[in-house]
């Protein structure tokens, strides 16, 4: 029965470890590819800020004479520098969004693991609560039994002794 019991406590365990590292890698997967997005996001923002410069800077180069188009150089310049603060921070949040997503993943992962180790710990309990069970039945049982043999010894022994003196009665 023991060995049945730690048979089965084992395969708990053992789903227990399968469970916390198919959550650990789920969670690095997931980790990783995030950072992969929000890096293209950075890739992509920083590359369309650099064209869009670029432009401003060939317009620059044609148009430097006129002033009312030096105006609307550096008011394309205020506005790719809005657009540039908008799209980082538009990257943060995302950035933010998804470590806010991982920490979510990782406490509900946290709690699974939680939730799976008291489910053991009290499957451990009940199975060591039946052990101790069985020990004690058979503790009473033991000694119920050894009661029985010292009652039917002694009535034994008064038989034989009362036939001993029948014995010797009826031999003289």
């Amino acid at each position: 029965m023991d060995d049945e019991l730690r048979k089965e406590l084992l395969k708990i365990e053992a789903k227990i470890r399968e469970k916390e590292r198919n959550l650990e890698v789920d969670f690095q997967l997931r980790q990783q590819q995030l950072k992969l997005e929000i890096e293209e996001e950075r890739q992509k923002a920083l590359k369309e800020i650099e064209e869009r410069e670029q432009e401003l800077k060939d317009s620059m180069s044609y148009h430097s004479e006129d002033e009312s188009r030096d105006d609307k150089i550096k008011e394309e310049q205020l506005s790719l520098d809005a657009e540039l603060a908008l799209k980082f921070q538009e990257i943060e949040e995302k950035e933010q969004h998804m470590l806010d997503v991982i920490e979510c993943e990782r406490l509900e992962a946290t709690q699974l693991i939680q939730e799976e180790q008291t489910k053991y710990d009290k499957k451990v309990k009940e199975m060591e609560d039946e052990i101790q069970k069985l020990k004690t039945d058979h503790e009473i049982e033991k000694q119920h039994m050894t009661l029985i043999f010292a009652i039917l010894f002694e009535d034994l022994n008064e038989k034989v002794q009362k036939r001993c003196i029948e014995q010797a009665a009826f031999n003289r």
